[in-house]
């Protein structure tokens, strides 16, 4: 045999050796390994260390579709995922936010260029709108707002958005009152009240941050909540339609329906507690100060008037703010102070 064809033959048999010698680029890991990756992650997580997070919990996803894949496991995992995404989207627009101002005014773009990707349902006051863009203030209904948007109500001003079409996500807030939407279902929320509806909500829900945590809303049917900030930093919520279910970073999970109100601190909840959806809607600014009513108005006087009909004691009172998981403000009231304007 000619020495060239050796040589081929040698490079060929050689070639085959090498690629049946290679180890498999797919590693198979264990349930053990998969488990222990899941439990790095969760304190990645906590220490904000996003990517490590979301490679474990990627990592661990494989391990789960391929040996348990109609398991709770497999969706717990995908929760994780988009909430570490979420997370890690709000730390990185919170970070810019924190460069030199003198910096930052130098990367603004024109209002004139700004997105449309928020539209003005309705509008009192002049709601001052700040980041990505030149500072501007809303005029009027029917005007659009980009995504990245921080916005700002004084006392007098007042504002109802449309998110998402598809989802019919709306956001109505009152001032003083300050939020950003970085997406149409991440919402990070600094101080203020707020009156959030949607209908068929993504898998994923719609996140919110808030000044001591973050939680995931969800539900697969029509919903309406109040989300008020609180002195401490944490908020408390207010099922108005629907029934929803509130996940927050450490896994603690809280399912509220219509009429019932629940704090929400750094990495639980409180006890739930009853509220009279009548007097709440006739007396919030949420619903007094705006020309027309909220999105799903006629589904809360329903769930209104069912609460009355099954309610056979009534307490007149005021529900505050929280120190703590189980410290409430509670004002009583006398009958003839029952009825009038108590703000939320």
């Amino acid at each position: 045999m000619p020495l060239k064809g050796i040589y081929t033959l040698f490079l060929g048999v050689f070639f085959l050796l090498t690629i049946s010698c290679r180890p498999s680029e797919k590693k198979t890991i264990t349930l053990e390994q998969a488990n222990s990756l899941i439990k790095q992650a969760d304190g990645d997580l906590s220490e904000q260390n996003y990517l490590a997070a979301l490679q474990g919990f990627e990592s661990a996803l494989v391990y789960y579709k391929n040996f348990q894949p109609n398991g709770s496991k497999v969706d717990e995992l995908r929760a994780k995922i988009r909430q570490t995404k979420a997370m890690s989207l709000v730390s990185h627009f919170q970070a810019v936010e924190n460069q030199n101002e003198d910096d930052a005014d130098k990367q603004l773009l024109p209002k004139t260029l700004e997105a449309k990707d928020f539209r003005v349902l309705q509008l009192y006051g002049n709601p001052v709108l700040k980041r990505k863009w030149t500072d501007r203030k809303l005029q009027k209904s029917g005007e659009f707002v980009g995504k990245g948007r921080k916005f700002t109500l004084f006392l007098k001003d007042g504002v109802e958005l449309l998110l998402d079409n598809k989802h019919h996500q709306t956001l109505r807030s009152c001032g003083p009152a300050g939020f950003t939407l970085w997406e149409n279902s991440v919402t990070e929320i600094s101080s203020g009240i707020y009156l959030i509806s949607g209908k068929n909500l993504p898998a994923e829900g719609w996140f919110f941050s808030y000044p001591i945590g973050q939680f995931y809303l969800r539900t697969d049917e029509a919903f309406a909540v109040m989300i008020e900030t609180t002195t401490n930093g944490g908020c408390k919520i207010i099922s108005l339609v629907g029934t929803t279910e509130l996940i927050m970073d450490s896994g603690v999970r809280s399912i509220i329906s219509p009429g019932e109100l629940t704090f929400l601190m750094r990495d639980e909840f409180s006890v739930k507690m009853n509220i009279e959806l009548s007097t709440f809607i006739g007396t919030s600014k949420l619903f007094s100060e705006f020309a027309f009513p909220p999105p799903m108005h006629k589904k809360m006087r329903q769930h209104a008037l069912i609460q009355a009909l099954r309610t056979k004691k009534h307490y007149r009172a005021l529900v505050g703010d929280a120190k703590t998981l189980d410290d409430f403000e509670v004002q009583i009231l006398k009958e003839e102070d029952a009825f009038k304007d108590s703000g939320d």
